[in-house]
């Protein structure tokens, strides 16, 4: 991910420091599960909700990301966590 989505996502959570380092540990994150994720097909947005739920990233940023990482509604981001989060329990 770009080095200015980086700066948005963390402007529109307030800029916070720590905001910011959450962001950015896990958007490194992402880009490192980026290759694998990349080959699921139309799983894509449920494998990106798996590995965002894992990095413990609260579900109301996780919607956000997801939102921007592929076009969909916030609502149907919201299925699409709730779905993997019924995964770990």
């Amino acid at each position: 991910m770009s080095r200015r989505f980086i700066t948005e996502l963390v402007a529109a959570a307030g800029g916070d420091a720590a905001v910011q380092r959450r962001i950015e540990l896990v958007l490194r994150c992402w880009e490192r599960q980026q290759v694998y994720i990349g080959r699921m097909g139309r799983d894509q947005p449920r494998a990106a909700a798996e590995q965002l739920l894992r990095a413990g990233v609260a579900r109301a940023d996780a919607v956000d990301i997801l939102v921007q990482r592929f076009g969909l509604t916030a609502r149907s981001c919201r299925r699409i966590l709730s779905k993997a989060a019924d995964t770990f329990r």
